[in-house]
């Protein structure tokens, strides 16, 4: 018995196949680089972004380019500069303007 439910998930699994939101992918990457860097370079979002899919597809091949259009997106939407050659999170862009006050302190 216990091995009909292992069987039935296996197939499941082989016919869906799994999807990766782009959106999400940046954010995380973004948001774990900063909180492990503070600054850091392309090269730190692409590792970051590499790891991002190979959890999310469970070790499966990706399309090519896709890790460098999340580290593409990154680039052009989540971060600040930070020197000549670091960039760092632009806090701004991950926490959306409406999420600044804080409910308690508003009035």
């Amino acid at each position: 018995m216990p091995q009909y439910p292992w069987a039935a998930a296996a197939a499941v699994r082989a016919r869906v196949r799994p999807a990766v939101d782009i959106a999400l992918a940046v954010v995380d990457t973004v948001a774990v680089v900063y909180v492990m860097r503070g600054v850091f370079k392309r090269r730190h979002l692409l590792a970051e972004a590499r790891r991002h899919l190979a959890y999310a597809l469970r070790g499966r091949p990706h399309q090519p380019g896709l890790d460098e259009q999340i580290v593409r997106t990154a680039v052009d939407d989540y971060t600040r500069p930070a020197g000549r050659r670091m960039m760092t999170a632009d806090l701004r862009a991950l926490y959306p303007r409406d999420t600044w006050t804080r409910p308690c302190c508003a009035r």
